[in-house]
């Protein structure tokens, strides 16, 4: 009989670990602060720390309250759908051990606050620390006021040379009023400005503009306006503005800010046809002339925009002016001129320059004589170019009113004397001879001065100073022998050439005369002065034995001497 031992078969069995993965959640916000009315975005990070692969990874966001859901942006996959009940589902798919899946989550908040952004994640894998499965994130709302510019131009395609303005609307689109609002406007160099709008500076080519009080929500926009100007580019140019509209960065830490800036920015294209303005300017060289003086006219002229071709100049002069030497330059800064009676023409190809704002053409002198008397004496002239000017208004120019007088000089005689008027006989004191001309014409030629020394005078010597001193008597001028006892005429004269005349309100030199007085009493001493309005000078002293006596008040007086017309 055979035995069976049974035998028994031990296996070793090594327990194997559980399936695992550890999820945790990053929660940031990309900007904080956040104007009212601007994006918040929240940047969701899930990292799998674990050993395992996390399958079926859920993530869900609930979003902060009082918002807007604004998208999600993902990738690898990931897909996100919601909200639904303010929480926003995103299927992760499985996120291997060490990787990680990012999701940005954007809402819009419309007003100031501090909003809270909560996310959590899962998965079907068993997860070894749910502790960080969870995050929260804040973020704060300031005030917000979307601000926008637009911009036209009028007339929306400009002629060069022509005048062309900039009109600027600001809006606000909330959610809060906007102070502190400046706009910039950088103008193109080929446009210059004539005025600003109220509250608009300037500083090269670019307008600043600072808005006051607030512009509200919903409240009608605000203009600025106009920027006026004139266009100096060329024809089929274009002109190309851009204006931005910004909080200024100088705003108080409350003031409310943009959270938007793609509508802050206009840009403008204005295009610039063919175009030349020419304009004129007329200068005199004076406005107060005699017959028989030279008077020069200036004609000034400029262009803006385009070089003008085929330029005129016509100058017809007044009937009180004749062309000096009968006729004018006939080459003058490129202009060739010529005269025919009292009109004076002048041409020119073309303006000699480029493109500009006011370029200089080039002056022409017209040097005229005056030949009649008159007052506001006006010299009017045009400019003309074939070219296609938008402005007629400053091809014509008139020089300032001329007065036109006959040549002439006021003379009037000049005495002094001691001060207090007192002599002591036997006691030498001077007495000075002087003539002032008092216009309206300079003084030219011979200039004669007549003392009519009195009685009880001795005149003991003469300075000149540039004076011919001779006695006059019986009508005839014969030589002063000195000392000599009054009375006598005493004739002093001089002359006075073209280019060195005596000026208006210039005065001469004083012819010095040392006297002695013979006897006490009341000496008059007159003097007179060849003039065409002749004023005299009188001069009366009292004459005392002794030097001890007191003196009269000064008694100096000026008179006439009598009708001296005519020219000296």
């Amino acid at each position: 009989m055979h035995k069976h031992v049974a035998g028994l078969l031990l296996t070793a069995i090594t327990a194997l670990p559980a399936v695992a993965a550890d999820l945790l959640v990053n929660h940031t916000d990309a900007l904080d602060p956040v104007p009212a009315g601007g994006t918040v975005e929240y940047l969701l990070r899930v990292d799998n720390n674990g050993g395992d692969t996390a399958v079926n990874a859920v993530l869900t966001d609930t979003l902060p309250a009082g918002t807007a859901f604004v998208g999600t942006v993902v990738t690898g996959g990931v897909t996100c759908a919601g909200p639904v009940a303010s929480v926003v589902t995103c299927q992760l798919g499985n996120v291997a051990s060490l990787a990680n899946v990012t999701v940005r989550v954007r809402v819009r908040a419309a007003t100031a606050s501090v909003i809270t952004n909560s996310a959590s994640v899962s998965s079907d894998t068993a997860d070894t620390d749910l502790s960080n499965n969870s995050a929260d994130q804040s973020t704060t709302i300031t005030e917000g006021a979307d601000l926008s510019i637009a911009k036209v131009a009028i007339p929306d395609a400009a002629q060069a040379g022509a005048a062309l303005s900039y009109t600027l609307t600001v809006g606000n689109a909330g959610p809060d009023g906007a102070t502190n609002v400046v706009v910039t406007d950088n103008l193109p160099p080929g446009f210059r400005v004539t005025s600003l709008p109220g509250g608009c500076t300037q500083s090269g080519q670019t307008v600043t503009c600072n808005l006051t009080g607030t512009l509200a929500l919903g409240a009608s926009s605000r203009t600025i306006g106009p920027i006026a100007g004139v266009v100096a580019a060329a024809g089929g140019s274009t002109l190309t503005n851009a204006a931005t509209v910004t909080v200024s960065s100088s705003a108080p830490p409350n003031a409310a800010q943009d959270p938007f800036t793609d509508n802050n920015t206009v840009t403008l294209n204005t295009p610039v046809t063919a175009g030349s303005d020419v304009a004129l300017t007329k200068l005199t060289s004076s406005v107060n002339v005699s017959v028989g003086t030279r008077v020069t006219y200036t004609l000034r002229s400029n262009f803006t925009g385009d070089s003008p071709q085929n330029l005129t100049l016509t100058d017809t002069l007044p009937g009180s002016v004749t062309l000096d030497a009968g006729t004018v330059a006939a080459a003058q800064n490129g202009w060739s001129c010529s005269a025919v009676g009292q009109t004076v023409t002048c041409t020119r190809a073309n303006g000699g320059g480029v493109a500009g704002f006011q370029q200089n053409i080039g002056d022409v002198v017209i040097p005229v004589i005056a030949n009649t008397a008159g007052a506001g004496v006006v010299n009017t002239a045009n400019i003309a170019t074939t070219s296609s000017d938008p402005n007629l208004a400053n091809n014509t120019a008139s020089s300032p009113g001329v007065t036109i007088v006959n040549p002439g000089a006021d003379l009037s005689a000049g005495k002094t004397q001691p001060s207090p008027a007192l002599a002591v006989v036997g006691i030498p004191y001077n007495y000075g001879l002087s003539m002032t001309n008092s216009g309206p014409s300079t003084m030219s030629g011979a200039a004669v001065l007549t003392d009519n020394v009195p009685t009880g005078l001795t005149v003991n010597s003469i300075t000149l100073n540039g004076w011919v001193c001779q006695e006059l008597s019986g009508g005839s001028l014969v030589a002063l022998s000195l000392p000599k006892l009054g009375p006598f005429v005493l004739s002093c004269a001089r002359s006075f050439t073209v280019g060195s005349p005596l000026a208006i309100n210039g005065t001469t030199a004083s012819a010095v005369v040392n006297v002695t007085a013979t006897a006490p009493g009341v000496i008059t001493n007159q003097l007179c002065t060849d003039a065409t309005i002749g004023v005299g000078a009188q001069q009366t002293l009292t004459i005392t034995a002794r030097p001890t006596v007191e003196a009269r008040p000064d008694l100096d007086q000026q008179r006439h001497c009598g009708d001296r017309s005519g020219q000296p």
